[in-house]
C-alpha cells in the first residue's frame, strides 16, 4: 500500500477503528486495513495531533518520551506528513561505554494485557543513529531492530505497514531509564468513535502535500 493508496483510503473517512492517545500523550492509532496473513499484517495510522508529547527526546520523569522498543513483525514506516525524526539503537554489551538502561517487557491491552511493564534487568543501548523522514519514503524496519521517533512539528502523521510475523518464541522488548515503570491506565486508548475517526481523517488528508 502506498502513500496514494493510504491517503485514498483515508479520505473515505471509513476507518476500521481507532484509539485517542495509544502508548504517549495526544497520539492516535487508526486501522485501515487488518492482517491478511503470515507475511502481510495490518496497517496503522499514528497521528501526532496538536497536543502530542513527542517533541522531545526526554520527558518530564527523565526517560524516553517513547521507549525505545521492537515488533512482533518486520514494519515498514511511511511519513504522510510533518517533520519526524526516526532514532535506531543497538544494544551493547553490559560493559560498554554506553547508556545505563532497563529492559521491559510491556503487555499491551490492545493485544489483551494488562497494560503494566515486567523488568528483565539492566542492560545497555547505544546512542541513537537519527535519519530525518521523507513524505512518502519507505523505512523498513526488522523486528528486533530498536527504535523511536521524535515529531518536531506541531502535528504529524505515519503509517505503519506490518510485515512478515516474527519467529515463534520471540518477545519484543522496549528500554526505560527507570528500573521500574507503570504504565498510565486513565485517559490511554480510548476508543474513538466513527464521527471522530472520519474527522482525524479529514485532518490527516488535508494536510498531506503529495
Amino acid at each position: 500500500m502506498r502513500i496514494e493508496q493510504i491517503v485514498a483510503k483515508m479520505a473515505t473517512g471509513k476507518l476500521l477503528s481507532g484509539i485517542a492517545n495509544c502508548h504517549v500523550v495526544g497520539v492516535n492509532s487508526y486501522v485501515i486495513q487488518e492482517r491478511v496473513n503470515s507475511s502481510q499484517g495490518m496497517v496503522r495510522i499514528f497521528h501526532a495531533t496538536g497536543g502530542h508529547s513527542l517533541a522531545t527526546m526526554f520527558g518530564s520523569d527523565c526517560d524516553f518520551s517513547l521507549l525505545p522498543h521492537n515488533h512482533r513483525q518486520d514494519i515498514e514506516l511511511i511519513l504522510l506528513y510533518g517533520q519526524v525524526e526516526h532514532f535506531v539503537f543497538c544494544i551493547k554489551p553490559a560493559s560498554s561505554y554506553a547508556l545505563p538502561v532497563y529492559e521491559m517487557r510491556f503487555s499491551p491491552v490492545l493485544l489483551g494485557g494488562d497494560g503494566e511493564f515486567r523488568s528483565l534487568g539492566a542492560s545497555r543501548i547505544s546512542a541513537p543513529l537519527a535519519s530525518d523522514m521523507q513524505v512518502g519514503s519507505v523505512v523498513p524496519v526488522p523486528y528486533q531492530t530498536v527504535h523511536g521517533m521524535r515529531v518536531r512539528s506541531k502535528s504529524a502523521a505515519w503509517a505503519v505497514r506490518e510485515k512478515a510475523e516474527a519467529p515463534k518464541g520471540w518477545d519484543p522488548s522496549c528500554y526505560s531509564m527507570l528500573a521500574s515503570k507503570t504504565a498510565p491506565k486513565d485517559g490511554f486508548y480510548v476508543p474513538l468513535s466513527q464521527p471522530e475517526l472520519s474527522r482525524f481523517a479529514m485532518e490527516v488528508v488535508d494536510a498531506v502535500s503529495i
